[in-house]
């Protein structure tokens, strides 16, 4: 939904009704080193030229956006603060402070060229939990990627397999947990090595066919066996140094 109003223009997701925003606090939008900002913001900027704003949802999956802010511009940032998140809002006027009139037929000529320049850049996106991006990440590097629900196995997070064809050794476990700290907990279980596993109920001994590689990253748990360089060099580019194994 894009519409006018009293504080400019006003960009929002369309989702779920009932929901209370939160407004966020303000930066300048010539602060941002890089065009994403992590959640929501205010800003401005003395630029002669635009700047790429990217507004990301709080909590995947869901959607966020991107637009160009032109000089002299501020923009204000609300989301909901529900899992998934279900609406963000993107309130855009000139840093002048001069109000735009709320029918569209009336805006100032004065703004009316920025105005256009700001809504044909809109662009809404959509960002998947930490799953989507791993298999998004493989996909990118020319892997053909298939992935299942799977049963229970020695940790206590709810396990996924991704396959990768043509690739021996191709697949990788996740574990997904509720939140970074259940999956920290189970972390602690995995020995240095990878070949035990201490669970408060039992310890695991496990004789894998290969070297395994454990990475934890917020909700998640990794397990690869293999020793593809590709698949290794992804895992470490997305979730960092692994905390186990070979």
């Amino acid at each position: 939904m894009v519409s006018g109003g009293r504080e400019g223009i006003n960009t929002a997701i369309p989702t779920k009704q009932g929901r209370n925003e939160t407004p966020e606090t303000a930066v300048t939008a010539a602060q941002q080193e890089i065009p994403a900002m992590a959640v929501s913001e205010i800003g401005a900027t003395d630029n002669p030229a635009s700047v790429l704003v990217e507004v990301k949802p709080r909590c995947a999956p869901a959607y966020g956006v991107s637009f160009r802010l032109p000089p002299d511009w501020t923009y204000a940032v609300m989301q909901t603060d529900d899992d998934p998140t279900s609406n963000v809002t993107v309130n855009i006027k000139p840093n002048s402070g001069c109000a735009i009139v709320n029918s569209a037929e009336n805006w100032s000529e004065n703004y009316e060229e920025a105005t256009d320049q700001i809504l044909s850049a809109v662009e809404f996106i959509y960002y998947g939990d930490a799953i989507d991006a791993l298999v998004n990440s493989f996909e990118k590097n020319g892997f053909d990627v298939e992935i299942e629900a799977a049963e229970p196995q020695i940790l206590r997070g709810t396990r996924y397999v991704l396959t990768f064809s043509g690739v021996s050794n191709g697949r990788i476990m996740i574990y997904k947990y509720n939140d970074a700290i259940q999956a920290q907990n189970d972390a602690m279980c995995i020995d240095d090595d990878g070949f035990t596993i201490y669970m408060p109920d039992q310890t695991h001994y496990v004789t894998w066919k290969d070297i395994p590689h454990f990475y934890c990253h917020n909700e998640l748990i990794v397990q690869y066996v293999g020793t593809d360089d590709t698949i290794l060099n992804l895992l470490t580019e997305m979730f960092g140094n692994q905390f186990a194994g070979g």
